[in-house]
């Protein structure tokens, strides 16, 4: 009876084993029936401008993919799998979902002059500024023959930027690889010479450049690009890979591409005014043939133009662009590299205080000021010097021989630069922002007014105490209603603009000692 007892739950145990084992057997049987039956998968063909071409197939199969697409005007590469590369295997064994694009080579239009660059609402190019990316992408895709839209994917361009199409097809041809375009960077030399080696075969002729060498990456790039023509090279030229392509120079590399760089110089009847490119510059015929419509005949190896669309001609006298002034003659050119009124104007046409720093920090802060298209001259001045009033700090800084002008710029730029400055910096920099709205009748001084006593660095840069009476200062005097008038802007922002020091008149001179030596 107690052995019977004892035998029991070993009986359950085997019972419990047995159990699992026939689980376990039923579970084998039913994956072994799963792997015999076959896994779907799908290939997908990708082809620019068509819908995609799609086969249902099994894991595991032998996989010729299909006979060239045939698009009439392009050549045929070849199908590219997912990472880019052409596929070059026979035939191949598919065991998951994939997809192959279609890259085919295409020419670029060269029969029709279509422009490609355009001016902002104020026939401004930014000659010299850098082209972007985003901007290149749009240039490439309207120059080459294709009306093909692409269903490239970057994860940095969103289907309502203005890019989009372009930078889709452009990566479905295989110029632009890579999950991300990076659209808002400047284009550099070396990626603009690779990117057109994508619609041409390659050159192996030798070419030398001060700073390029066969064993860099985009050395063969540049062989190319000599071996067209598209830029030259010698032991004293330098390759630039690094350097930013503006629109000057895309112009007159992308002309050279297309066999549009020998125009004889139009009458300016036909090209009208872009305001930032003079017909002296050095990208002039370049840039007209990149940004005017027109159509043309070649004679003797010169295109000449036959009918154009003109851009508008200013009136003489000046006028902003944006918050740039720029000044056209009495006969209809733009005043380049020379002074009216006192005003310089540069290669570009545009207002200059003679250093190109200066220059970009005074326009990239001028909008924040004032805005030419709703404000008077006078209200511009006004709205500057207040701003330099407002804005700025004191802080001891060098002094400067009375009747001396050329602190001007220095001081100017080391205003902007430091936020703080003496009376000379506020002077510079109220001078300077000033001129930049326009103002002629003006003009910086250093001189001496009379004071309490006050530290100052002298040229060599160690700390001097001035006693009190005359000391060193700089100022401006502008001309208003006829009469010389005094602007102060230090004087004004130490008492925080409870001395008003804008355009006072002759007895401010008596009143706070003011004299010029």
């Amino acid at each position: 009876m107690n052995t019977s007892r004892q035998e029991r739950p070993f009986r359950w145990w085997i019972l419990l084993l047995q159990l699992l084992a026939l689980c376990a057997l039923v579970f084998f049987i039913f994956q072994l029936k799963q792997k015999s039956q076959p896994v779907s998968v799908e290939l997908r063909y990708r082809v620019p401008g068509q819908e995609d071409i799609v086969e249902e197939l099994y894991a595991g199969d032998s996989v010729l993919l299909r006979s060239p697409v045939e698009i009439d005007g392009y050549t045929f590469l070849g199908w590219a799998d997912e990472s880019g590369s052409l596929e070059t295997r026979p035939s191949f064994s598919i065991y998951r979902d994939t997809v192959y694009t279609a890259r085919y080579a295409m020419a670029f239009q060269t029969d029709r002059h279509i422009p490609y660059l355009v001016l902002d609402e104020n026939q401004v190019l930014d000659v010299d500024a850098p082209v972007t990316i985003r901007e290149y992408v749009q240039i490439l895709y309207k120059l080459l023959d294709t009306r093909l839209v692409g269903h490239g994917f970057f994860e940095d361009v969103t289907p309502d930027d203005s890019c989009h199409t372009a930078a889709a097809t452009l990566k479905d041809l295989g110029v632009y690889p890579g999950m991300n375009l990076y659209p808002d960077d400047a284009l550099t030399r070396a990626e603009l010479f690779r990117s057109l080696c994508c619609f041409y075969p390659q050159a192996d002729e030798d070419c030398i450049f001060a700073d390029l060498n066969e064993t860099d990456d985009f050395y063969p790039f540049f062989q190319t690009a000599v071996s067209r023509g598209w830029t030259d090279s010698g032991s004293d030229i330098s390759a630039d890979p690094d350097a930013f392509v503006s629109h000057g120079e895309l112009a007159r590399i992308l002309n050279r591409v297309l066999g549009r760089d020998r125009l004889r110089t139009p009458q300016v009847s036909d090209v009208g005014m872009i305001l930032d490119v003079a017909p002296t510059s050095e990208y002039y015929l370049a840039v007209v043939e990149a940004v005017i419509p027109h159509k043309c005949v070649y004679e003797e190896g010169e295109e000449i133009w036959t009918s154009s669309e003109p851009l508008p001609v200013h009136e003489p006298g000046t006028f902003f662009a944006g918050v740039r002034l720029h000044c056209v003659l009495p006969n209809g050119q733009s005043a380049v590299n020379t002074t009216v009124s006192g005003l310089r104007f540069n290669q570009n046409g545009e207002l200059t205080s003679g250093d190109e720093e200066l220059d970009r920090l005074i326009w990239d802060l001028l909008p924040s000021i004032i805005a030419p298209d709703s404000m008077t001259q006078e209200e511009m001045v006004a709205a500057v010097y207040q701003y330099v009033v407002k804005n700025y700090t004191y802080a001891p800084g060098y002094v400067y021989p009375p009747g001396s002008t050329d602190w001007v710029v220095p001081e100017a730029k080391r205003m902007l630069q430091a936020g703080k400055g003496n009376s000379y910096s506020y002077a510079a920099l109220f001078y300077e922002l000033a001129r930049f709205t326009g103002e002629t009748g003006i003009r910086p001084v250093s001189g001496m007014i009379y004071g309490k006593q006050e530290s100052f660095l002298s040229d060599d840069g160690t700390r001097v105490e001035a006693a009190d009476g005359y000391k060193p200062h700089g100022w401006v005097e502008l001309k208003y209603m006829g009469s010389e008038c005094f602007c102060d802007a230090e004087q004004e922002s130490r008492a925080s603009g409870l001395v008003p020091m804008f355009r006072r008149n002759g007895t401010v001179r008596y009143e706070y000692g003011y004299r010029e030596k």
